[in-house]
């Protein structure tokens, strides 16, 4: 529950200073992952307490396999478009090259006026 809390706000910081649309969807996507896995998370927590207390209607939810099946898609989702992210990350080098003549996209290229 901590981590998916943490994931969350940093992508959160990540789509407030990101620009490129690509990487705003990928963002989205991954976001909309870790949701489901907190709230994945957080039936478990809920039904694991409340097995604790005597009570274990709601550990038969979480124990079946569609309940696990949505874990795996939700993991499968996050795995997805941290690979997306990671192909569009740019470092300095990327961001000089995206700036100069050999750009691919004309509205990112900075024009030589000499």
């Amino acid at each position: 529950m901590l981590a998916t809390g943490f994931e969350y706000w940093d992508i959160q910081h990540h789509l407030e200073g990101t620009k490129n649309s690509d990487v705003r969807a990928a963002l989205v996507v991954k976001q909309v992952a870790v949701a489901s896995m907190a709230v994945i998370s957080l039936f478990q927590l809920i039904a694991g307490i409340s097995g604790l207390l005597g009570s274990a209607k709601l550990i038969a939810i979480a124990m079946n396999p569609w309940f696990a099946a949505a874990a795996l898609i939700a993991g499968f989702v996050y795995l997805l478009a941290t690979v997306t992210l990671n192909y569009l990350k740019r470092d300095a080098i990327g961001n000089w090259l995206y700036k100069s003549t050999w750009s691919k996209t004309p509205n990112e290229k900075i024009y030589d006026k000499n």
